[in-house]
């Protein structure tokens, strides 16, 4: 009997069954001899393959051009010093479409500490931000690998009873029995602490008809909104002598300040005078 073995191969083996063939009789016998599969290639695990694709780089396009622009604080804006303020910075694409920066640095010229509870965030609240005119910078990195950078000037962060001040002035007293009154106006400059304040004041006293330019120079002191310190007259330079402060407000709030001055001039008088002032300044 001769027979042919015939390699029956099964999709997902590596191997087949060897199968005898009776030529005479057509009948096929198992030999149950494992035959290795030669057509699907030598060392074939029969798994499956998982075919994937080539990995595709990320879009930035929408980057292209991009820009970077403070929103908060605009420049010259004038801060109250210890008060929560929102810092943000906004990057927007040429037709406008806002865009999400990769990280942020925030800087100021005065506050070298500035920004460190920023986190890398293009908007986040601090009342840390030391007293000072700052131009405050944020430097934006994007996805793209860009980096940005803007900047505003004159960012004013001082005390909230800070500024300009300015109002009517008027004295009153005698001098060597000579009683006189003098009306004029004052410019008193509360500093970015709020806890100084300098200035002057300027009237022309009448004195037997002839009117004498007086002067005042003001040293003043705030004191959690109490008033104290001097106001030093010059009387055409002959000489100056320091009026105490004898009470004295200033209020943030309304921006307003009122003071009053009395005192002795030894041997020649005594003076009073008050100031009624309004903040000129934001």
């Amino acid at each position: 009997m001769r027979a042919l073995l015939l390699p029956l191969l099964f999709a997902g083996c590596s191997q087949s069954a060897g199968v005898l063939i009776d030529e005479d009789t057509g009948t096929s016998v198992d030999t149950g001899t494992p035959m290795v599969d030669t057509a699907i290639g030598e060392g074939f695990t029969g798994e499956p393959l998982a075919w994937t694709e080539e990995p595709t780089e990320p879009d930035y396009s929408a980057y292209d051009d991009a820009y970077a622009r403070i929103a908060s604080p605009e420049a010259g804006a004038r801060i109250p010093l210890d008060e929560l303020q929102t810092y943000s910075v906004e990057v927007r694409s040429p037709d406008g479409t806002l865009l999400q920066p990769t990280s942020v640095i925030w800087q100021s010229s005065v506050d070298p500490d500035f920004g460190s509870d920023a986190g890398g965030e293009a908007s986040f609240e601090t009342t840390s931000i030391d007293p000072g005119i700052h131009t405050l910078t944020a430097l934006v990195d994007l996805p793209n690998g860009t980096r940005l950078a803007h900047s505003v000037g004159g960012v004013r962060v001082q005390a909230a009873s800070a500024g300009t001040y300015a109002g009517l002035f008027s004295v009153d007293g005698s001098i060597n029995n000579i009683v006189i009154t003098c009306t004029g106006a004052a410019l008193v400059e509360v500093g970015d602490l709020g806890f100084v304040a300098d200035g002057d004041a300027d009237c022309l006293v009448s004195i037997l008809g002839i009117d004498v330019p007086m002067t005042w120079i003001l040293e003043l002191e705030n004191d959690a909104g109490v008033i104290g310190g001097t106001g030093g007259v010059d009387l055409l330079g002959f000489f100056t002598y320091d009026i105490p402060v004898t009470s004295g407000v200033v209020d943030p709030v309304a921006g307003t300040m009122d003071v009053e001055f009395a005192g002795p001039i030894p041997f020649i008088g005594e003076l009073s005078a008050f100031l009624e002032a309004e903040k000129i300044t934001p």
